[in-house]
């Protein structure tokens, strides 16, 4: 067998720099990093503000969590009547009735540094 071919490309001096140098951009180019905080933290953080602000409330459960660009959207609901009465413990179903209208709020989250930045009220 006979000496084998090199089968590179040669590639002319300008068209070799380019490539280079692109590969060094591409190198430099700001990653995207991901959140500071993860949905948990951001969902701890939501309810200890909601916490704070609204200590008198019934029911409160998550509702939902949405990732949009740099926040996080928490939505908590809640009652603002009291929970059902004792009377209502010899009744069976009375466990699966809501007493009151659910009210939902809205914590928007800074993924990055987990400060609450806003809280809105969500229409059911």
């Amino acid at each position: 067998m006979g000496p084998e071919k090199n089968t590179k490309r040669k590639l002319p001096q300008g068209e070799k720099a380019r490539q280079l140098q692109s590969i060094v951009d591409a190198m430099r180019a700001p990653k995207k990093s991901l959140p500071a905080i993860d949905v948990k933290a951001a969902v701890g953080r939501a309810l200890a503000f909601f916490e704070d602000l609204f200590p008198k409330v019934y029911a409160v459960r998550l509702e939902e969590i949405d990732r949009q660009g740099d926040d996080w959207l928490v939505t908590i609901g809640y009652l603002e009547t009291p929970p059902p009465s004792k009377l209502d413990a010899l009744d069976p179903m009375a466990r699966f009735r809501e007493h009151g209208e659910r009210v939902y709020k809205v914590m928007k989250v800074d993924a990055k540094t987990g400060e609450v930045h806003s809280m809105k009220i969500r229409k059911p």
